[in-house]
């Protein structure tokens, strides 16, 4: 019990109980603590945005690495039927440089609200 909470209870207990009768904790109102704290200190409820969170992020980097993946073929398979011709071998390099560059910004951006969500969290 936290100071002052044994001064609740007791003040509690003598309104259920008239005098002269038996005590029953059934009858002694509950004393919930409205914020949920956990062992860490974080509540429950910013627990639950942080792993919704995290889930749509996992899947939006699903997403966004697939998209690359495909990306990378499709420059692949374009520098190869280019033949020689320079002007389609740098447009399949421009396609590779701007995947990568897209999938380092998707991951840096990770690292960013991975680092927020466990310092809000705890």
């Amino acid at each position: 019990m936290r100071i002052g909470e044994g001064e609740a209870v007791y003040d509690a207990c003598i309104k259920a109980c008239p005098s002269g009768s038996d005590y029953d904790p059934a009858k002694i109102p509950s004393l919930d603590n409205p914020i949920q704290l956990n062992a860490k200190g974080a509540d429950t409820a910013s627990k639950k945005l942080s792993a919704y969170a995290g889930g749509g992020i996992r899947v939006v980097l699903g997403i966004v690495g697939s998209i690359s993946l495909v990306m990378f073929i499709y420059a692949g398979i374009r520098y190869m039927l280019a033949r020689g011709n320079a002007d389609e071998a740098k447009a399949a390099g421009g396609i590779m440089v701007w995947a990568a560059l897209g999938l380092a910004v998707i991951f840096g951006s990770y690292v960013i609200l991975d680092f927020i969500f466990k310092s809000l969290t705890g």
